[in-house]
């Protein structure tokens, strides 16, 4: 209640006066009511009664409001959270820590790299989207080959891992399912691929090593000094090995691997393979070769070489 004194220019104390400038203006120190005024008193003062600036007076002293309850207008970077604007306010302007300067929580895809993000997620990038297929995954982790995830316009493929010969290679090409001569990647059953299709150069134009000096070459199907065996290829586990040794058998007496009719491999006790088991075609299903005593004549049998069931049976002879 205002005394009737207020407004002399004398604070009356008696009276319940706190202050008294002279005047009716509530936007001073000193209200139309002769109190101090204060933050919170719905009136905004240049200068309180208290000592204090105000930019807003909301007439409350709630904090997380749009007014503050040291009258200031909130804003990101006050640290305080405004309920239903702000997401966060962590006090600064940084947007590489928990909270961006506009007061959002951080995140993998807002372009901006923390370590960690709000998730608690350490990023490697971050190029302002969730594209896993450009040079930032949707992890925000730099894309690389072996990641599992193709690079669009830089790989071919990605299989998740760095192994060579399985469709995919250790750079992310491409590999064919047989092998191709000069791609520069050894294939089976390719003894060399030197990246090109020269020969001469130590790796022929058709991926065989050219052996310097008369040195043995393993895989050209002759067994020569210092190889145990030669089949013609370099594969394991066919009785002869990818560097020409003697390969044990599964038997259990560590004896040599027992040779397989029809595998198109000339192997231990054959005299021919031509990768099937039928009889008739020159080479019996016991891989014995029919014999032909001349371009004209009739097959006849070789009582010695091959099993009468495996025979061609012989035409009938002309009776002289």
């Amino acid at each position: 209640e205002r005394s009737p004194t207020c407004g002399n220019g004398t604070v009356e104390a008696d009276s319940g006066e706190q202050c008294d400038d002279a005047n009716t203006s509530d936007t001073d120190a000193c209200d139309v009511n002769c109190q101090f005024t204060i933050c919170g008193d719905g009136v905004v003062q240049f200068q309180n009664g208290a000592g204090g600036t105000e930019e807003c007076d909301d007439a409350n002293l709630i904090g997380n409001d749009a007014c503050s309850n040291t009258c200031r207008n909130a804003r990101c970077g006050d640290g305080v959270v405004r309920e239903g604007t702000e997401e966060c306010d962590d006090g600064n302007t940084s947007d590489t820590d928990l909270c961006t300067n506009a007061c959002t929580i951080t995140m993998c895809g807002d372009g901006f790299v923390q370590t960690p993000n709000s998730f608690g997620l350490i990023e490697q990038c971050d190029d302002g989207n969730t594209e896993s297929t450009d040079i930032c995954t949707a992890l925000c982790a730099l894309a690389r080959c072996g990641d599992g995830i193709l690079f669009t316009g830089i790989e071919l493929c990605d299989d998740g891992n760095r192994t060579d010969g399985d469709g995919c290679s250790s750079l992310c090409i491409t590999e064919s399912t047989t092998s191709v001569c000069g791609n520069g990647i050894r294939e089976v059953p390719e003894q060399c691929d030197d990246g090109n299709i020269l020969s001469n150069d130590g790796c022929s134009n058709t991926c065989i090593s050219e052996g310097g000096g008369g040195g043995a070459v393993c895989g050209n199907g002759t067994a020569e000094s210092g190889e145990e065996c030669d089949d013609g290829n370099i594969i394991d586990n066919d009785g002869c090995s990818a560097i020409c040794k003697q390969e044990s058998g599964g038997g259990g007496g560590g004896g040599p691997r027992q040779t397989q009719c029809g595998n198109g491999f000339i192997e231990r006790g054959e005299q021919c393979d031509d990768g099937n088991r039928t009889n008739g075609d020159g080479c019996s299903s016991l891989l014995m070769k029919y014999l032909q005593v001349a371009a004209t004549a009739p097959w006849i049998r070789v009582k010695s070489a091959i099993p009468a069931h495996s025979i061609v049976p012989q035409q009938q002879m002309p009776v002289a």
